[in-house]
């Protein structure tokens, strides 16, 4: 194999502030050093805080919305689910792409990449500037950009099924309003039957493990059906006592005519602009 150095670079991970002048030798001919570097479509910067990965989804992300302002408009053009469909299919997938590293990443590099998407949900249903971001998330069935990543990232590293129930019945709980601790208990004095739960803990964990061989594919839709789930409640939660709450169970279809599903969808969650219009001709409600 021959190495060709002149597109051979390297690159130093750290965290330190520090300059550190380091050197690298192939075939005595120095490589050149580069702080951010792509390698299978992810950007690596030195410090590995993803910003610039995020950054370029973002933007290829929003250069690619362009497609649904040609496509429609208030009253004219594609309907809501037509926009829906080539959102998913032509601008999620840019976004998505490399989405699991955002989980260590600061948030306003997830802000970058939800920004882009509450621009195409605000497109696909024509909504006012007002509309809460969480209602035109359940009526195109879109879920947010970091919802979908965090719990994919929590039940992926779980090695046992028990530990991705507990997660998911915390993150309930988190959704509800409960906020969960943990204490360590030090011992377990004066309490029946503790050396015999102790003995069996100890034999339990000398038996053998048989590990469950589960296919790719089949495991990755079940931690994607288990997200949607908690999505799916966290957004019932939002919801609550919300003028646009029916939308859970009684929404707009996606296929009417835009200017009539723009209409009523406005009519519906209470973000329109009717009062200023009627502010305009000077007419106000009775007190």
């Amino acid at each position: 194999m021959t190495v060709n150095t002149e597109k051979t670079v390297y690159q130093l991970f750290t965290l330190s502030t520090k300059q550190h002048l380091t050197t690298v030798k192939y075939k005595n001919r120095d490589l050149s050093r580069q702080d951010c570097f792509r390698y299978f479509g992810v950007t690596l910067d030195n410090k590995l805080s993803w910003r610039r990965h995020a950054d370029e989804n973002a933007e290829k992300g929003a250069s690619r919305l362009s497609i649904l302002k040609r496509l429609s408009s208030v009253t004219w053009g594609s309907s809501p689910e037509t926009l829906s469909t080539t959102y998913k299919t032509y601008v999620r997938p840019v976004l998505d792409y490399g989405g699991e590293l955002l989980a260590t990443a600061s948030d306003c590099c997830g802000d970058k990449v939800d920004r882009v998407q509450n621009k195409a949900v605000r497109l696909i249903t024509s909504a006012a500037c007002s509309t809460p971001i969480t209602a035109l998330e359940i009526r195109t069935d879109i879920e947010p950009m970091k919802a979908a990543i965090l719990p994919l990232c929590s039940l992926h590293d779980s090695d046992s099924v028990h530990v991705g129930e507990t997660i998911k019945k915390i993150y309930e709980l988190n959704c509800s309003g409960w906020t969960v601790l943990f204490q360590w208990k030090p011992s377990h004095c004066d309490i029946s039957g503790n050396e015999r739960a102790d003995s069996l803990s100890k034999h339990g964990c000398s038996l053998p493990q048989h590990p469950i061989d589960l296919p790719y594919d089949q495991a990755y839709s079940t931690i994607v059906r288990s997200a949607r789930k908690l999505i799916r409640k966290a957004q019932g939660i939002d919801a609550k006592s919300k003028i646009w709450e029916s939308l859970l169970h009684d929404p707009v279809p996606m296929d009417l005519p835009r200017p009539i599903f723009t209409a009523n969808f406005r009519i519906l969650h209470g973000h329109d602009y009717l009062q200023g219009h009627l502010h305009r001709i000077r007419v106000k409600k009775k007190s």
